[in-house]
């Protein structure tokens, strides 16, 4: 006989990990220091990828089949598999539609050319903060408000995706599993 270790590691746990430790930062950062949000979007959307790939593998049969597809796909059919219908226009569908709308643009983005306002000279525009860059209106909603108010938003929301399969509510945080197998070499 042979015998193993073995661990059921969950992708899922480990990104909302990093995203709650970058919101102990966050947390403990004085209010008027300036804090690069982005990453925030990012892990929160990866996490939530990853927990709706965790789910469809073990309540989807097909889920192999269907892992590449987009989030909203994964969201619609973990919704049939549970006999429940997506209600896209209210909360926490909402967040997630927005959540990805944001990730999209991050990932997909292409140049955009945001103007400032008029200035008057050209000595006043030069006058202008080097270091300041103009950003389109979705990126600029990007803050430490947005950040704060997301993370109750996306608690709630992992909640809700368990719930369609009757998962315990903490299931999103499930960290690794493990135990010995034990095989038996009777040839």
């Amino acid at each position: 006989m042979k015998y193993y270790r073995y661990t059921e590691f969950t992708a899922q746990s480990k990104l909302v990990s990093a995203l709650m430790g970058m919101y102990a930062l966050l947390e403990k950062t004085p209010k008027d220091t300036k804090i690069e949000i982005t990453p925030f979007v990012v892990f929160m959307a990866f996490s939530v990828e990853a927990y709706l790939n965790s789910i469809g593998f073990r309540v989807v049969d097909y889920w192999d089949n269907i892992e590449r597809n987009n989030w909203k796909d994964k969201i619609e059919i973990l919704h049939s598999i549970a006999k429940k219908e997506a209600s896209w226009g209210t909360e926490p569908l909402q967040f997630i539609n927005d959540l990805f709308k944001i990730r999209d643009r991050l990932a997909h983005g292409k140049p955009e050319k945001i103007m400032s306002k008029a200035y008057q000279t050209r000595s006043k525009v030069e006058d202008v903060d080097p270091t300041h860059q103009e950003q389109p209106d979705w990126y600029k909603k990007l803050d430490r408000e947005w950040a704060l108010s997301a993370k109750e938003k996306f608690r709630i929301t992992m909640q809700y995706l368990s719930s369609l399969h009757n998962l315990h509510e903490s299931d999103y945080l499930h960290l690794a599993t493990g135990g010995i197998a034990v095989d038996d070499e009777k040839a």
